[in-house]
């Protein structure tokens, strides 16, 4: 297994729905979204016009070999008084068999001021992509996400799966 976390500029896209599953959540205003996607193309996706807004596959499945995008979506932080917002993540990313393969604490999200209006929704500073490889075992990977809005003071858990399929013969 093969991480990479890659850092990008802040981009702005306006939109914003809630739902009642993991992988979306809103607290106060402030909002979150996680997607895994196999879309290679995410980013060129992501940096298109403002409409309309870019579609994702989500990755539910894949083969060893294959690669994912983890994306993190934030919208309507708090801004602070000098016009600032500080967004922290932490990352975790559980293997089948209950181990960590990854858990990182307090990273910087999105922070500074923001261009455009505060309830666009942005993708975090922190994307991951997973590449499956043969040493890792099969089955169901969970990305759980904790967006923290440092100024609003509000936690949004997120979480998603995929499942990792061993090579076929």
């Amino acid at each position: 297994m093969k991480f990479f976390i890659t850092l990008f500029a802040l981009l702005a896209v306006s939109a914003g729905a809630t739902a009642a599953d993991s992988t979306r959540a809103s607290v106060s205003g402030f909002s979150g979204w996680l997607v895994i996607t196999p879309d290679a193309d995410w980013d060129k996706k992501w940096r298109t016009p403002e409409y309309p807004i870019p579609a994702f596959k989500i990755a539910d499945e894949l083969q060893i070999g294959e690669t994912v995008n983890i994306l993190i979506f934030y919208a309507n932080p708090k801004v602070s008084a000098s016009g600032n917002v500080d967004v922290r993540c932490e990352i975790k990313v559980t293997r089948p068999d209950g181990a960590t393969a990854l858990d990182e604490d307090n990273l910087d999200c999105a922070s500074g001021k923001l261009s455009g209006p505060v309830t666009d929704l942005r993708v975090s500073g922190n994307t991951l992509q997973f590449v499956g490889e043969s040493s890792d075992p099969p089955g169901k990977w969970t990305v759980e996400v904790t967006l923290h809005d440092v100024y609003a003071n509000v936690k949004l858990p997120l979480k998603a799966q995929f499942t990792l399929r061993g090579l076929v013969n």
